[in-house]
């Protein structure tokens, strides 16, 4: 057999802490590695034909000590004592393929952990490009029996049909397929994509709730509506308590709401009355005037799977959110609202409001929600919470300058561009 293939047990494995992916300082040959299922690095490699987007798929030989004669749609191999990722994927896409590194353009994407009842490794995924047939291909029989082409949808029915594939590698597979929806290669500094670490890239869970900020997310109006309940607040503050002009905008800074700085500093009375008169009063904009029917919107929300419940959570009153909604032509079309009072009168990006948001909807896990806002505070404080969330807005309301926020997984403009970055939640 040769050396640095599966069959040599005596060769030399990179042994890696389970926690950090630090390697070991010993060596371990990989007979003892497999036998005592131990942490190590692994290589998987996706090799795709840019004409069709199609897979180079193995069928790994039965003289494999891994998996024998299952499908692999990620070949690669086990990286040896003292090797880097990018070498071992450059050494065992050009020992069992015949090709070499430069000639797919071979690139790292992601490192993840991988651990069933048989395998326990930190894998790192590359991508190589060709343009040629399995027959064009100079395989190492005592490693590959054969190749063919594969869609990735062919290779998740043959998983889900019965057909044995190495699990390690459909792991992969899904984790390839998320991180080309997060944008690839397009990666800020630091690390991460859309606030991901690719050091330790996961799955995400699958969304259980959408939560819809309402004003400046739903419909934009260039700030009309948004500009209009600060003016109300205003002018009730002035006229109905007193305070000298400006006021309510301070007290919205130091408090999170002007409503809490009224309640905190006993402006106003603490007391259902007065707060629903209140809210009422300040929520009064005139909304249907300045929005419209939004058919694109809807068929956009239509084609969400229904199996997702839909929310709005505003710091507003439900019944401002109602307005806005008839007025879109969308009121249908949510299971419900989540408003100031839902949350206790608690700001929004406050913990409260979220664990209020997500007792309301019935869901028990964090990482099963998904915020759609304009508020960078609240899009952090979802973060903090271990939401998942999306930007809805690039441009800030008070400066004009590009809004970011590191908290998202992505940012959008408006949100007809929802499909664009989480096509996962839509029907074909």
């Amino acid at each position: 057999m040769l050396a640095g293939t599966s069959q040599n047990a005596s060769e030399q494995i990179q042994l890696v802490d389970p926690l950090t992916n630090a390697p070991l300082a010993a060596p371990c040959d990989r007979a003892t590695m497999r036998l005592g299922r131990l942490c190590h690095r692994a290589s998987y490699i996706f090799l795709v034909r840019p004409s069709d987007g199609r897979l180079f798929v193995q069928r790994r030989s039965a003289l494999k000590d891994y998996c024998p004669r299952c499908l692999d749609p990620a070949p690669g191999g086990v990286v040896g004592f003292g090797e880097g990722y990018g070498e071992n994927a450059g050494r065992e896409v050009e020992e069992e393929m015949g090709l070499s590194a430069a000639e797919v353009g071979l690139r790292r994407m992601f490192t993840f952990r991988y651990e069933d009842g048989r395998v326990d490794c930190w894998g790192a995924a590359f991508e190589g490009r060709w343009e040629g047939e399995p027959g064009d291909l100079r395989l190492q029989e005592e490693e590959v029996e054969s190749v063919r082409m594969m869609s990735v949808g062919e290779v998740l029915e043959a998983d889900e049909g019965g057909e044995k594939v190495t699990q390690d590698s459909m792991h992969a597979l899904r984790l390839y397929e998320q991180f080309k929806k997060d944008g690839g290669w397009g990666v800020g500094g630091g690390g991460k994509l859309g606030g991901v670490k690719l050091d330790d890239y996961k799955l995400r869970r699958p969304v259980e709730a959408l939560f819809f900020d309402c004003d400046d997310c739903l419909y934009f109006d260039n700030w009309t509506v948004a500009n209009r309940l600060t003016a109300k607040i205003e002018d009730w503050c002035v006229r109905e308590k007193g305070l000298a002009p400006g006021r309510a905008y301070e007290l919205y800074k130091e408090h999170g709401t002007a409503l809490r700085g009224l309640l905190r500093e006993g402006i106003l009375e603490d007391e259902a009355g007065a707060i629903d008169g209140y809210l009422e009063d300040v929520h009064d904009v005139g909304v249907p005037e300045a929005l419209s029917p939004n058919p694109g919107l809807r068929a956009m929300l239509l084609r969400i799977n229904p199996a997702i419940p839909k929310y709005v959570f505003t710091a507003s009153v439900k019944r401002h959110a109602e307005r806005c909604l008839e007025a879109l032509g969308i009121a249908d079309l949510f299971d419900g609202i989540v408003d100031t009072r839902t949350c206790g009168l608690q700001t929004k990006h406050s913990r409260a409001a979220f664990e209020a948001a997500m007792r309301f909807a019935g869901v028990a896990d964090p990482a099963g929600c998904l915020l759609l806002d304009d508020s960078v505070k609240n899009l952090r404080c979802a973060g903090e919470m271990g939401w998942r969330s999306v930007l809805v807005g690039l441009v800030g309301r008070d400066d004009g300058r590009p809004v970011v926020c590191d908290d998202c997984e992505a940012g959008i403009d408006r949100i007809e561009e929802l499909p664009g970055v989480l096509p996962e939640i839509f029907r074909a």
